[in-house]
């Protein structure tokens, strides 16, 4: 779909990038340590590692958290 997703465990957001203009952006996380879900930067995450995409959806492990959480793209 023309974009890189990738997470970041130290800043506990789920990001992305368009490949065709190279703008980053955040997916999901407010840079806060916790477990709420909630839209874009109301989200919190504690490490967020490693993830799959399947039928619309980015799957992210949440890893201190001990779950699996999705975000519907």
């Amino acid at each position: 779909n023309g974009l890189l997703y990738w997470t970041e465990a130290g800043s506990h957001k789920v990001r992305a990038m368009s490949l065709t203009n190279r703008a980053v952006f955040t997916l999901s996380g407010n840079g806060n340590v916790g477990y709420v879900n909630g839209s874009s930067t109301s989200a919190e995450w504690h490490n967020p590692k490693g993830f799959d995409f399947r039928a619309g959806k980015l799957y992210v492990a949440d890893m201190m958290n001990d779950v699996i959480r999705t975000i519907s793209l």
